[in-house]
C-alpha cells in the first residue's frame, strides 16, 4: 500500500517528507513508522534531482536484468 500527498509518500511502513526550507534547499526525512527512526536529509534541489534520477536509473536498469 502507498500513499501520495503533497509533502509526504508513505509505503508500508516508511514515510517520507519533504519540506522546503530556502529557495535551493529542502529537508528530506525518512522514517519507520513503527519503530519511529527517522534519517534526516538537507541537500539542494539539485542534489534532490540527483537522488531522484539515480533511484530512477536503479530501477529501470534492474528491470531489465531480471
Amino acid at each position: 500500500m502507498s500513499i501520495v500527498m503533497k509533502d509526504f509518500y508513505k509505503a508500508d511502513v516508511t514515510r517520507f517528507d519533504i519540506e522546503m526550507l530556502s529557495e535551493n534547499m529542502v529537508k528530506f526525512d525518512v522514517s519507520n513508522v513503527i519503530s519511529w527512526d527517522i534519517m534526516r536529509l538537507k541537500m539542494t534541489k539539485d542534489e534532490l534531482r540527483g537522488l531522484g534520477n539515480f533511484i530512477k536509473s536503479f530501477v529501470e536498469n534492474s528491470n531489465e536484468t531480471n
